[in-house]
């Protein structure tokens, strides 16, 4: 038996054409190729923003932090009455209470408005004994008070892979007595409840805890640091006895 191999001349030509990309499938790849190039971009633009917000998170997630820090200690060195009971008492006041601080009359000296003249309530240093606020000095290294903190700096580091924080932030603390003359218009603005700082030495029942976060090591968009401002208010309404066990 003799085995004929014939071969097809057309098919050897279809086979080769093949082999190559036609005009059609050059210009769709062109245009596919173009398409993904223009959305890089953006897709860069995206990724920067989000790296810009994941920083600003931190910095108010420090500046949070470090306000609930301040505010966990006592109001005033001169609000308790009895460092192992720990209760404090509304204090005398030198400007801005119009309300807070101002005494109910006689006889019930020993409270404020607002206040009843009951046992175990709350109440205003004794009239017989009366203490004042204390004035707020500079930033103390062993902190017992709210006032201690006025102008710390501190440095929370970052950058590396020991630290958590993507960046190296620095928190500024100021601790203010405010007036309790709050603003208010019956079209609110953010100025409403703007709680204003009195003159130097004046004394109020009421601190302002500014803590500000700022970035000292910010990223190549841009020359601006990030900045976070929070701020709290610390309110002194006296605090209520309790009957304890003692021994």
């Amino acid at each position: 038996m003799v085995n004929i191999h014939t071969q097809n001349p057309f098919l050897k030509d279809v086979r080769a054409s093949r082999s190559a990309f036609t005009m059609i499938e050059l210009i769709f790849a062109i245009v596919l190729i173009s398409i993904s190039m223009l959305s890089i971009p953006m897709v860069l633009r995206q990724d920067a923003k989000n790296q810009e917000d994941s920083l600003m998170q931190e910095g108010i997630m420090l500046a949070a932090a470090k306000s609930v820090e301040i505010a966990s200690y006592s109001w005033d060195p001169s609000s308790s009455v009895d460092l192992t009971l720990s209760k404090d008492q509304m204090l005398g006041t030198t400007a801005g209470d119009n309300e807070l601080g101002v005494r109910r009359a006689v006889p019930f000296g020993n409270y404020s408005n607002g206040q009843f003249p009951q046992d175990l309530r709350r109440r205003m240093s004794d009239v017989n004994n009366t203490r004042t606020a204390t004035a707020i000095g500079g930033f103390v290294a062993n902190p017992t008070s709210i006032n201690d903190y006025n102008g710390e700096i501190q440095v929370i580091p970052g950058g590396t892979p020991e630290f958590a924080y993507k960046k190296q932030w620095t928190l500024s603390t100021q601790i203010s007595y405010v007036s309790d003359a709050a603003t208010y218009t019956t079209s609110p603005t953010l100025n409403d409840f703007n709680f204003p700082i009195v003159a130097s030495g004046g004394t109020t029942n009421i601190k302002m805890i500014t803590v500000t976060a700022q970035d000292t090591t910010p990223t190549t968009l841009g020359s601006a640091n990030n900045r976070v401002v929070l701020r709290s208010y610390a309110f002194n309404i006296g605090e209520p006895d309790y009957y304890k066990r003692r021994y």
